[in-house]
């Protein structure tokens, strides 16, 4: 039961740093535009 818990908690980190870095690809023209 614990290991199918960490995994799902490592999976829910790799969603939270792929829209993480989505956000950044979308703001990297504005970034370096200014």
């Amino acid at each position: 039961v614990e290991h199918l818990y960490k995994e799902e908690n490592t999976i829910a980190a790799y969603d939270l740093l792929e829209s993480f870095c989505e956000q950044i690809v979308a703001r990297l023209p504005i970034i370096e535009s200014q």
